[in-house]
């Protein structure tokens, strides 16, 4: 049934996405030009893209769940990879915007194996990512990739996200940025939305994974939609992108990614 409402959601994301020819905010023409549609290859990729092949190439198994799902099982790593880790077209759009933003202040939910992390953290040396995963044995295999590359502006926490996100907040001055990758269910995602709102400006980006993965994920994007704070949002079907600046009109668009 998921499977069908997803095949369902992205069809209707194909009739409505628009291009940039159809586009008449400067801000989201801006964004489109300079951000989603920059085809460049920026000086951290390869290294990350490396470090993702090698841990596809890896049969050593871990015992972990799914936070977001209640599944529970040993998978390889190179499942893990190939199941909860940003495609490289993603995770590369995450990188332009802490780039072309200027974010030097990032909290991830969900690190998963790092790669995502690795993107995000590679966007400015001066930035500090705050990455929080609930499961220890994950946390282990993305630290060694943090080690691997010499990242030494990310800080990992370990445990329930309702533990660690109150933390990672404190530690952190303001919010250019956060990435909410660590559980796809309504309740708890409007949960963490409203947590880091208290911490967040008129500058801060929040982006959503997998709004469109599930019903109630698409009533939480709704409601995240419809909040007062929120000026405008950007949905690339994968990705719901939200910004709070004060010069925005209250404005919603779905652009073709």
């Amino acid at each position: 049934m998921n499977k069908l409402f997803i095949i369902k959601e992205y069809l209707q994301y194909q009739l409505k996405a628009k291009g940039i020819d159809n586009i008449h905010s400067p801000f989201v023409y801006e964004f489109m030009s300079n951000v989603l549609r920059d085809n460049r290859t920026f000086y951290a990729y390869e290294e990350i893209e490396k470090q993702r092949s090698l841990l596809l190439s890896s049969d050593k198994k871990i015992y972990h769940h799914y936070l977001g799902t209640g599944k529970r099982s040993a998978s390889s790593i190179r499942n893990i990879v190939k199941v909860s880790v940003k495609p490289r077209k993603q995770a590369q759009l995450l990188f332009r915007i802490a780039a072309y933003y200027r974010c030097r202040h990032i909290i991830e939910i969900g690190s998963s194996v790092g790669i995502t992390t690795l993107y995000l953290a590679s966007a400015s040396e001066y930035s500090l990512v705050i990455t929080l995963e609930g499961e220890a044995a994950i946390a282990e295999e993305a630290q060694r990739s943090f080690d691997a590359l010499g990242k030494k502006n990310i800080h990992l926490l370990i445990g329930s996200f309702e533990d660690t996100l109150p933390i990672a907040l404190q530690r952190m001055p303001l919010i250019d940025l956060i990435f909410f990758d660590g559980n796809h269910r309504k309740d708890p995602t409007l949960h963490y939305f409203h947590t880091a709102l208290q911490h967040s400006n008129e500058h801060s980006i929040f982006v959503f994974d997998d709004i469109h993965w599930s019903w109630e994920m698409k009533e939480a994007w709704n409601m995240i939609k419809s909040h007062s704070d929120v000026k405008m949002t950007i949905d690339i079907f994968h990705f719901g992108i939200v910004f709070f600046r004060k010069e925005l009109s209250k404005q919603h668009f779905i652009l073709r990614f």
